[in-house]
């Protein structure tokens, strides 16, 4: 539901996205590399330099980090939200419309660590180490991650009498659209039997409804209509960004 007050519609503009593309093994880098190599694309490509930033929103490194490799001398506005890229799209918005900045750099960079693995997910001090270490109890304590997704699936399938064919219907069809993107992980076709006969993780989710731990960043240019109209790609209106919940199951 988008309030009915919405002063930023079209008003703000993705004007150009890149990537390094993903892959399962990222070799000698860190996540702060690939973040810094794709934010150095995604500016050529738009046309810019780093001068011309003037606001960065991201999630890993921090903006900081991000301004000083690259050598990008002030900024009027910076925010580290926590993921998903949603909250940075949102926030990004929110700046550009206000005036607080003109042109935002955004960055998401995902890296598969050590606490990814079988056997780290054995190793409580391991485990523990991970997303959201210091602030959620790892699972199976807390319902985070997930272990969440397991209680929401179902519920979805009780409630709606459906069968785990739905899920799969999604993994079908996100698996499609890696096909056709060179820049994906994993490109090879699947099918409903494939899906159907994955290794349960959590029931009911399989192996096929998880993320994949991978290496990549995807970077973003993010400014007003007008200026990115102006630019080297044509740009994506942002229409209608919104965050937004609803409060805790209540009995009436």
């Amino acid at each position: 539901m988008i309030s009915s007050r919405n002063p930023a519609k079209d008003r703000v503009a993705i004007a150009n996205a890149a990537t390094t593309g993903f892959s399962r093994d990222g070799g000698d880098v860190s996540a702060a590399s690939l973040a810094l190599d794709a934010c150095v694309r995604v500016l050529r490509d738009t046309g810019l330099t780093a001068a011309d930033v003037d606001g960065i929103v991201g999630s890993t490194p921090s903006a900081a980090v991000v301004q000083s490799a690259l050598g990008i001398p002030e900024i009027t506005w910076f925010a580290n939200p926590p993921i998903p890229f949603v909250n940075q799209l949102v926030a990004a918005v929110g700046a550009i419309h206000s005036g607080q900045c003109e042109v935002v750099l955004g960055y998401h960079a995902l890296f598969r660590g050590p606490m990814f693995s079988r056997s780290a997910a054995k190793d409580p001090f391991r485990r523990s180490s991970g997303f959201g270490a210091g602030i959620l109890p790892p699972p199976p304590e807390s319902i985070a991650g997930a272990v969440g997704y397991t209680a929401w699936a179902s519920r979805y399938l009780h409630e709606f009498g459906v069968g785990r064919e739905g899920f799969g219907r999604v993994a079908i069809n996100a698996r499609s659209n890696a096909m056709h993107n060179p820049a994906a992980a994993m490109r090879d076709p699947l099918t409903m039997d494939d899906y159907l006969q994955a290794r349960m993780i959590r029931c009911p989710l399989c192996l096929l409804d998880m993320d994949v731990p991978v290496h990549g960043p995807d970077p973003f240019v993010l400014t007003t209509t007008q200026l990115a109209r102006d630019l080297q790609h044509l740009p994506v209106l942002v229409h209608s960004p919104t965050l937004g919940q609803v409060a805790d199951n209540e009995e009436d």
